[in-house]
């Protein structure tokens, strides 16, 4: 088999080339490449018009980078921590992801810049040292996702059970203190 049996095939690197629409353009497709960015690592697994598919790739990639080592005598490596600046619902699943790693990564909230960063600050806000959320904030975070996401009753409270399931780590959560 050679080179071409697939236990070889995880060192290597497919470089593709692919078109891109922009949003102005009307095949454009979904989701829009921020304009104040200059380069852009972009995923594809296959999947057309689903959200996440990057997600395993971005774990993967964040756990080689903070293997490294930027001092090799005192053994210091590279730190990494979650950033959530807006985001929509797949975000709280990635903090969720962050925050079960081993070593746990710890999650800063940029709160005011929208959506799920908010949520999840309004959370770590309002919930006790235990990360538990009483009822009436569990019950505001409720409305606030269905409003936002437009989601059912039924998927906004599985958006906020993962939600409180952050907040069970809310040592590793918070605002940035400026």
């Amino acid at each position: 088999m050679g080179d071409s049996s697939p236990s070889h095939w995880t060192n290597r690197v497919l470089q593709v080339s692919r078109p891109y629409q922009t949003m102005s353009n009307r095949l454009s497709k979904l989701s829009v490449l921020n304009s104040s960015h200059s380069h852009f690592l972009l995923a594809d697994n296959g999947s057309a018009g689903k959200y996440g598919a990057e997600v395993r790739l971005r774990r993967q990639l964040e756990k080689h980078i903070a293997l490294q080592r930027i001092n090799t005598r005192l053994g210091q490596g590279v730190p990494v921590v979650c950033l959530v600046l807006e985001g929509g619902p797949n975000v709280v699943s990635i903090v969720l992801e962050s925050l079960r790693e081993e070593p746990p990564v710890p999650v800063v909230l940029c709160d005011g810049s929208g959506r799920a960063a908010d949520m999840l600050a309004f959370a770590h806000r309002y919930c006790g040292e235990d990360g538990l959320l009483g009822d009436r904030v569990t019950e505001q975070l409720l409305v606030s996702v269905q409003k936002t996401f437009s989601y059912s009753r039924g998927q906004a409270q599985q958006l906020v059970a993962m939600v409180t399931e952050c907040m069970k780590r809310r040592a590793l959560v918070g605002p940035p203190d400026l």
